[in-house]
């Protein structure tokens, strides 16, 4: 009977201990997994407009308008959303990758992560886009800037393709290449073709076009893996990054997301970008996606830390919506901002909200290239 007890004892405890980590495992992974705000959206203090003026002017340096299966508003859809969501100008990234609908897959993904189905590398990607452009009225024209991004990122070749998407596009304001996906989350691993990273050689040539060009490269690359639980990212990609930086010192990189994707936990997260920029002059860092409700505005309260951070590198940070599929109405992507706007010096939130990317962009656009393609 003491040993039935005993017996029945551990396993009380085990499934207790089973249903107290999946908890901490539930919070940590979902927190930003999903997308899901820790915070109201429309909570008064989310209102971008006083006495229906726009409280700030947003320049969003990274935006989708296509999903992983190329479906999305048009840039004429998008054009009222950021109207209403005081958004002036974007710089539109093709997404590089399509989601397969796999034999056996009863429901169609259209998000990389939908389910564990293969991704493959488009070339068709920029082109949809580029065209809708060339239609766009005079006036909307100028709401928009393009990146190149439908190549191979592990492909050697790929170089031609970007010649090539520049020689039929002559008039389109391309400013740089990018979302380059080099060490991504469960996408990488999905992908056929290669996996890609900041400093794959397929990627050399492409860097340094956009040297040449002045045009700035926007890098998505983890610092660290995933971990799962009360555990800690190890910083398995920072070389990656570093080498890129380090071998082309002539070309502007901005690192997605600060480095961040979904799952990485890294506790001095400050300290490792602080150093990074400090460093490497040619780097800038993105804070959409999951870097915001992760790290600097955890539970929906701003860091301090952060604050800190982001006052000290003004001139280095850029804000960005990276909506996938085009801009919704309510547009958490951007007014999901106005908090740290509002907690950082007025000088710092105008450079990071529009200077910025004015700097970066028109750096791109006036630069006369002579050199031969």
């Amino acid at each position: 009977m003491n040993n039935n007890l005993k017996c029945y004892s551990s396993i009380i405890i085990f499934l207790l201990y089973c249903i107290s980590a999946n908890a901490t495992s539930d919070k940590i992974y979902t927190h930003g997994y999903v997308g899901t705000p820790s915070f109201n959206i429309n909570d008064p203090v989310f209102n971008l407009h006083i006495h229906n003026k726009c409280k700030y002017y947003f320049n969003d340096i990274h935006f989708h308008p296509l999903n992983f299966v190329m479906e999305g508003k048009s840039l004429i859809e998008n054009i009222p959303f950021m109207d209403k969501n005081c958004i002036n100008h974007s710089t539109i990234s093709a997404l590089p990758l399509l989601k397969a609908w796999q034999e056996g897959y009863d429901e169609r993904p259209t998000y990389y992560a939908d389910d564990d189905s293969k991704l493959y590398w488009n070339n068709m990607a920029d082109i949809p886009l580029l065209q809708q452009w060339e239609e766009l009225p005079e006036q909307d024209k100028k709401r928009y800037n393009f990146l190149i991004n439908g190549f191979n990122h592990t492909d050697k070749n790929a170089i031609t393709y970007v010649k090539t998407i520049i020689k039929l596009f002559p008039n389109v304001p391309i400013v740089g290449i990018g979302e380059i996906m080099g060490k991504h989350d469960k996408l990488s691993d999905q992908t056929y073709g290669g996996t890609s990273r900041a400093d794959h050689p397929a990627l050399h040539e492409i860097y340094k076009l956009a040297a040449q060009k002045q045009w700035f490269v926007l890098l998505h690359n983890n610092l660290g893996n995933q971990v799962f639980g009360q555990k800690q990212s190890r910083l398995n990609y920072l070389n990656q990054i570093k080498n890129a930086l380090a071998k082309h010192k002539k070309t502007v990189f901005i690192l997605a997301h600060g480095g961040i994707s979904r799952n990485i936990i890294i506790p001095n997260l400050t300290e490792i970008l602080g150093a990074l920029l400090t460093e490497y002059d040619n780097l800038y860092i993105d804070i959409s996606w999951v870097i915001y409700e992760n790290y600097i505005v955890p539970d929906g309260k701003v860091s301090k830390e952060w604050v800190d951070f982001i006052n000290k590198y003004a001139d280095k940070i850029l804000i960005g919506s990276d909506n996938v599929g085009g801009y919704n109405e309510q547009d958490y992507d951007i007014k999901k901002y106005i908090l740290l706007l509002d907690s950082l010096t007025k000088e710092t939130a105008q450079k990071i909200v529009s200077g910025n990317y004015n700097y970066l962009v028109n750096r791109a656009l006036t630069h006369k290239f002579n050199g031969l393609l």
